[in-house]
């Protein structure tokens, strides 16, 4: 029979065993260098993005190609995907249904939460001092990209932990290759006319947030 190796701290070898299957660094790092690159990204397509936003259509065909890809993105992927998940969970359909509906009826609703905060913050200034539109913006952004980067760390560590190397990595190309574009778009609307933030404290406001 193989010999047991005791420790001696009862189950403390076991629990540092199982520690160390954990990959912290990989996980930890990667997120670091997704940050990194999309940040070094952004910084590189500054130029171009201020040449092609003086053209007359640049605003129309961004906002019309951005609310295109999150519609596209909720429907065919988040909103289907979702019923699958719930049905793991839970059993009968009236518990399936109350939580898919809960969930969906909350991100139709959130935005207009945030808006209701920001109309209180405007009604607590003069009409000089208003800045309620920047802050709707600004906030929708940053609340936004955070969650988003908050769900992109989530997925790096499932991936890296439950499905190894080979597809962490692969999940690390597809962040940093979705996170460029998006990011692009971050710091366009926050240095746009609506939100006037200075490209410095967007792209620093956008480094943070993720």
């Amino acid at each position: 029979l193989p010999e047991k190796k005791s420790g001696g701290g009862g189950g403390t070898s076991t629990t540092d065993a199982h520690d160390d299957d954990k990959p912290w660094g990989k996980v930890i790092g990667s997120a670091i260098v997704v940050n990194l690159v999309t940040l070094v990204g952004v910084i590189l397509v500054i130029p171009a993005i201020k040449k092609a936003a003086q053209q007359p259509a640049f605003e129309a065909v961004l906002a019309g190609f951005a609310a295109g890809c999150i519609l596209a993105c909720a429907v065919f992927l988040l909103m289907f995907e979702a019923t699958h998940l719930v049905a793991t969970g839970w059993k009968t359909e009236v518990d399936q249904l109350w939580r898919w509906g809960t969930m969906i009826l909350a991100g139709f609703l959130l935005p207009s939460l945030f808006d209701c905060m920001a109309g209180f913050y405007e009604e607590r200034q003069s009409p000089e001092e208003s800045k309620s539109n920047r802050v709707r913006i600004v906030c929708g952004v940053l609340i936004g990209d955070f969650f988003h980067n908050f769900c992109d760390g989530l997925f790096l560590g499932v991936a890296f932990k439950g499905c190894g190397d080979r597809l962490g990595w692969a999940v690390f190309l597809s962040t940093v290759l979705h996170e460029i574009p998006q990011e692009i778009a971050d710091y366009v609307i926050l240095t746009g006319p609506e939100a006037l933030l200075q490209p410095a404290i967007a792209l620093g406001l956008n480094f943070l947030s993720g």
